[in-house]
């Protein structure tokens, strides 16, 4: 079965073919005058019609039918034989439209949108062409083109049927090839945050070199923006030699350049086409078409930028939109890290904090105990007082009782 984009060539190739014979037809008539000139549009006629899968008339001045072709005969329901019977008031709906084409004078071409009716009375809206034939400056008859509209109708709802089936298809290929791109990303984020390592720069590391081997790039650098520093660092290369960035070093981007696809705060695919240094040549040849510049933050912080110099195989929407997702997760995990860090820090505080605190105590407890001691000796030596003097007064008491009466009495 045809497609509808070939039968729209092949219509607008037949129909370019048409108006050219239309004009060696007109020529030839002005060149060949008197009884020959109907002979002539006999014989062209048959042949040029075929050609077109239109309705195709030749009408005499009387407004009379003297051809039709098979698709006229068909559209109309009329027999080859009646047709020279057939007027156009017969097969037209308005006759203001037949006396339009019946009173032209001029040799261009007449565009008429109206309606023919079948020998059924079927009504059939056409889109008409009438072109007046003229052999040395006199009138002969008339050439009429109908385009079915409800056929053209038909043909664009194919059309558009088949633009929608192939913009189907290429969601369906771009929806497949982004699924099949993240789960990779899937399974490359597992694989890094499985190894026993919690540096933020080393895992940034290792994940912009999965993603250098996810999307086949010519080369991927990775830049970070140090604390305290308002220049970002190179921490990772993959793919062109130390040599062969060394050839073109002055071309590469700097950290001054990167830094503005951290102002502007998205994705951003740069073609290289654009690009006026000597990389551009070596990038073309290359395969290189885009240079994909992914910023990651973290608190809403710069945080670094990712670049990706990507072949020409690489879908520009799933492309784009495997970025983003890079970014979000790059901005994530730097925001986790970030917060690590916090929590680490507010840990590391409290920690010493308590530590401080326990000293103070034991140093309190340690005061403590020194003046428990003294006042427990301090405690035993007036305990031993008290017992001394009640042992004194109880030899007092003994030497008073054992004295004699006269010393007593004495002393009294």
């Amino acid at each position: 079965m045809i497609s509808a984009y070939i039968y729209i060539s092949i219509l607008a190739a037949l129909l370019i073919i048409f108006f050219i014979l239309s004009a060696v037809l007109i020529i030839l008539i002005r060149r060949r005058p008197g009884k020959n000139i109907e002979a002539s549009i006999k014989t062209i006629i048959p042949i040029v019609s075929p050609l077109l899968d239109n309705a195709f008339f030749w009408v005499n001045l009387d407004g009379f039918i003297s051809f039709a072709n098979d698709h006229a005969l068909k559209i109309l329901k009329i027999d080859s034989k009646e047709i020279e019977k057939t007027n156009l008031a017969s097969i037209f709906a308005s006759n203001e439209d037949v006396n339009k084409i019946l009173l032209m004078e001029s040799d261009r071409p007449l565009k008429l949108q109206t309606n023919l009716i079948s020998r059924d009375k079927e009504i059939i809206p056409t889109q008409l062409n009438a072109v007046l034939i003229k052999a040395l400056n006199n009138p002969i008859g008339y050439i009429l083109i109908a385009d079915d509209i409800h056929l053209r109708e038909i043909m664009n709802a194919r059309l558009e049927m088949e633009k929608c089936k192939k913009s189907a298809d290429d969601h369906s290929r771009i929806h497949h090839e982004y699924s099949e791109k993240i789960n990779k990303l899937n399974t490359i984020i597992q694989k890094i945050f499985s190894a026993p390592q919690n540096d933020l720069i080393n895992i940034i590391k290792e994940f912009s070199g999965e993603l250098h081997n996810l999307f086949e790039s010519y080369m991927t650098t990775c830049w970070i923006l140090e604390d305290g520093n308002e220049k970002l660092k190179l921490i990772a290369q993959y793919g062109l030699s130390e040599k062969g960035i060394e050839k073109f070093e002055k071309d590469f981007p700097t950290s001054n350049k990167i830094i503005q696809s951290l102002d502007r705060k998205e994705v951003t695919l740069n073609d290289i086409s654009l690009m006026q240094n000597s990389l551009r040549v070596l990038l073309t040849q290359e395969g290189v078409s885009n240079i994909a510049e992914v910023p990651f933050f973290r608190k809403d912080a710069p945080c670094g930028v990712l670049e990706f110099y990507l072949k020409n195989k690489s879908d520009s929407e799933v492309t784009k939109q495997l970025l983003n997702h890079i970014s979000v997760l790059l901005t994530t995990i730097c925001s986790i890290f970030y917060i690590k860090i916090s929590n680490d820090n507010e840990v590391k505080r409290l920690h010493e904090e308590k530590t401080a605190t326990e000293k103070r105590l034991m140093e309190k407890v340690e005061s403590c105990s020194l003046e428990l001691e003294e006042l427990r000796q301090l405690q035993k030596l007036t305990i031993g007082r008290e017992l001394k003097i009640l042992e004194l007064k109880k030899k007092i008491s003994e030497l008073e009782d054992a004295m004699p009466d006269g010393r007593q009495a004495t002393q009294e």
